[in-house]
């Protein structure tokens, strides 16, 4: 029996790999693992909190299951505690990837939630760009890339960790797939609201004036969509760098404005 331990969202999640007679499935497992969560595979610290626990265990026996008269094959069962998940070597990564995002809405619920949108890294702090599909943000990520760290393209995770607002990615995949992916969380320092115009200019807003645009941003489920709401509301009612950000397609011009304006906010923090 051997350990892996994953670190996403500031969460511990223990992969118990149980003893297998089928060796092979059990390395090609770990290819898979190793090659798509590299970023967030992580050395354990003595007395770290095991947030949650995925055995992945031998499948002697296929279980079919029956729902709305339509039979799926079953490749996990949820433990008793409800903070463990069995599993197989036989699932596949999309399959995998799965299982994460259930354990991963299950521990953020009282802390976080996803958002669609792009992020980038500059100083340390966490550049949020959100906007409906087909605005730009990716077009964002790789205009400023040579000042701004790509951090994600698609998806990532809001959560509150004492008294900050971090951002983190997601072990999902985004639509750039040469951004780098790893456990570390950021402070978010600005929140942009993302329209394409000729000209390249960001303008103050409100959380109250943002609301719509940011909610449909939101990422949920049936039954968290109430409780990931609120968690959101509080952000907006807590967070005011909320920018409108109309962009040219002047890569330099983009860059420079969000260098200013991050400028601007590192000697407001210091003063």
């Amino acid at each position: 029996m051997k350990n892996k331990f994953v670190s996403i969202a500031g969460f511990t999640i223990r992969l118990v790999l149980h003893d297998t007679e089928y060796e092979q499935a059990k390395k090609l497992f770990l290819l898979q693992l190793l090659k798509v969560y590299k970023g967030f595979i992580v050395v354990l610290e003595k007395e770290k909190k095991i947030d949650f626990t995925i055995h992945i265990i031998q499948n002697n026996q296929t279980e079919v299951l029956k729902y709305k008269e339509s039979n799926y094959i079953e490749y996990y069962k949820v433990g008793k505690d409800k903070n463990s998940i069995s599993t197989f070597y036989s699932v596949s990564i999309e399959q995998f990837a799965q299982l994460l995002r259930y354990i991963l809405f299950h521990l953020i619920q009282k802390s976080g939630f996803f958002m669609h949108g792009a992020v980038g890294i500059q100083n340390n702090r966490a550049l949020l760009f959100i906007g409906p599909s087909g605005v730009g943000k990716s077009t964002i990520i790789r205009m400023t890339k040579k000042t701004i760290l790509p951090f994600a393209d698609d998806s990532f995770i809001i959560r509150q960790v004492g008294d900050k607002y971090l951002c983190f990615q997601t072990p999902f995949l985004d639509k750039q797939t040469w951004i780098k992916k790893k456990s570390e969380g950021y402070p978010i320092t600005k929140v942009y609201l993302l329209e394409q115009s000729k000209d390249t200019s960001i303008e103050k807003t409100n959380s109250r004036e943002a609301k719509d645009t940011i909610f449909v941003e939101l990422i949920s489920n049936n039954a968290m969509i109430k409780q990931n709401s609120q968690l959101l509301l509080r952000f907006l009612d807590q967070f005011n760098e909320i920018y409108k950000f109309q962009f040219s397609l002047n890569s330099r011009e983009v860059s420079k404005a969000l260098s200013f304006a991050t400028r601007e906010f590192m000697t407001a923090t210091v003063l």
